[in-house]
């Protein structure tokens, strides 16, 4: 009976000390697990309040986001202290979910709830349901209240979430409509509260896509992680790679690095790793201008740089503006590349623009276009080419060029043409720049000191030959008589 006791107060112990450290935990099934350096990123740095978890599937993204909320409904968040614009009255969590099944199972009884401590008396926290679904969940003992609501429906959505001032909301997966992020900052704009977003953008949204991407780095920030991130799978990325390896190029992006999907019909895919500053960007670099022009429609301008003698091209500036007459608009692309003062090497355009070719040439401007006749879908396969490669890639400058190439879609009925392609300004002039790449710069040989011994030898030798035939000649010439050749006989040895 004394070691059944013991065993039983050993119990009561440990799970005393579970309790004591669950605060501290991210991973309630694995306490071993230590967070990722996003993860980490994602849990502790408070800088700004407004996140946005663009992940892959079983990144840990949904951890992140039910411990972050577990932490305010308990008041014992390690990195960040109650702001005083909150008071100190009791705080309201909003928790958004697709389907309020999926947020009772799966958001509150195998993530959230894991987090939180239990006395086995009920006297921690209260569920408050209508029927079977969850509603809220009351915090007993500080009166804090999370409150769980769907975002299926926008317009409902919307209403519900208008009902609430709030301190903290967490967006689990992405919401049709980018109007319920606008709704959700209006609802914690009072306070200057949390708002997080967690989700894999399996849906082509480009709404939502436009707010992340081009939030205000001052107040709001993006995270990106992928499935292999996540420290539970560590050692089997070979074998997660061969389970997914058969799925379309851009639903596998989207699964397994978080990256945005555009659809299968979607003419480019670009990651996050093909935008990039080039570091010891110089104006100096072999730079080409790329054109579509227009003088009634928009027109599409590109600037590329080539890093010396790597074939690797930066695309550093993206604009579409207005058409304007030939000769205007050839002042006004020099004007700025004056401005900039690049050292353009090669201007290309459209070929059936020939009027801007004509009068480019009036002003001594030569201006090159590939050919295009039944080559469409080659040039079209060469760009697509050219940026898996990695041959060409994009600076965060060229945004509007990333947007338009990445938004672009085939047509169903013929997937070799692009629906609306004749407002695709900036597309055109980066297929018809990208065919017309020339081949790297071959960098200058470098001699050993062998073969420069051995070039400097050569010469010394090619000059004392050449020095001595110029010296028989002119003994020779002394021997003559000036003026006439010589008549004197020589008598044979016979005579």
């Amino acid at each position: 009976m004394e070691d059944l006791g013991q065993i039983m107060e050993l119990a009561k112990a440990l799970e005393e000390l579970e309790q004591r450290e669950l605060p501290l935990v991210f991973n309630p099934d694995r306490p071993d697990l230590e967070p990722n350096e996003m993860q980490q990123a994602i849990l502790s740095d408070w800088t700004v309040r407004e996140k946005h978890v663009v992940a892959g599937n079983r990144s840990g993204k949904s951890q992140c986001g039910a411990r972050i909320v577990a932490w305010w409904f308990m008041e014992n968040h390690p990195y960040m202290d109650r702001p005083p614009e909150w008071g100190t009255g009791p705080l309201t969590i909003i928790v958004l979910g697709q389907k309020s099944e999926q947020m009772d199972s799966e958001l509150w009884g195998n993530k959230i709830k894991r987090y939180l401590p239990s006395d086995g008396k009920g006297t921690v926290y209260k569920e408050i349901r209508v029927g079977m679904m969850l509603q809220r969940v009351e915090n007993l003992q500080n009166g804090n209240k999370i409150i769980f609501q769907s975002h299926n429906n926008p317009n409902q959505a919307r209403k519900d979430v208008q009902a609430h001032t709030a301190h903290v909301v967490w967006f689990d997966e992405m919401p049709l409509q980018a109007s319920l992020f606008s709704e959700v900052r209006t609802r914690i704009i009072t306070d200057n509260g949390v708002f997080l977003s967690t989700f894999t953008p399996l849906v082509k949204n480009l709404e939502i896509k436009n707010v992340i991407e081009n939030c205000d780095q001052r107040f709001a920030r993006k995270y990106k992680m992928g499935m292999l991130d996540n420290p539970l799978f560590a050692g089997r990325e070979d074998e997660i790679r061969a389970r997914y390896a058969n799925d379309p190029p851009g639903l596998l992006a989207a699964r397994l690095y978080g990256d945005w999907y555009m659809g299968e019909n979607a003419v480019f895919t670009i990651t996050d790793e093909a935008v990039e500053v080039p570091h010891g960007y110089s104006p100096l670099w072999r730079h080409e201008v790329w054109v579509d022009p227009a003088s009634t429609n928009k027109v599409g301008l590109i600037w590329a740089a080539e890093r010396p003698f790597t074939d690797q091209w930066y695309l550093i500036k993206a604009d579409e503006f207005a058409g304007e007459a030939p000769s205007d608009l050839v002042e006004t692309i020099e004007k700025e590349i004056e401005l900039a003062r690049i050292n353009v090497t090669k201007r290309v355009c459209d070929t059936a623009s020939d009027w801007f070719i004509k009068e480019a040439r009036k002003a001594g401007i030569t201006y090159l276009g590939p050919r295009k006749s039944g080559r469409y879908v080659d040039m079209l396969t060469g760009s697509q080419q050219a940026v898996y490669d990695g041959r060409v890639r994009f600076t965060p400058e060229v945004s509007d060029l990333i947007e338009q190439l990445t938004s672009a879609q085939r047509r169903p009925s013929d997937p070799d043409s692009i629906i609306n392609a004749k407002n695709l300004h900036l597309l055109h002039a980066f297929i018809y720049g990208v065919d017309m790449l020339p081949a790297p710069m071959t960098p200058p040989k470098r001699k050993t000191f062998e073969e420069r011994l051995i070039e400097a030898d050569n010469k010394r030798r090619k000059a004392e030959a050449s020095a001595k035939s110029r010296a028989s000649a002119r003994l020779s010439r002394r021997r003559r008589p000036y003026g006439r050749k010589s008549t004197r006989r020589v008598k044979a040895w016979w005579a």
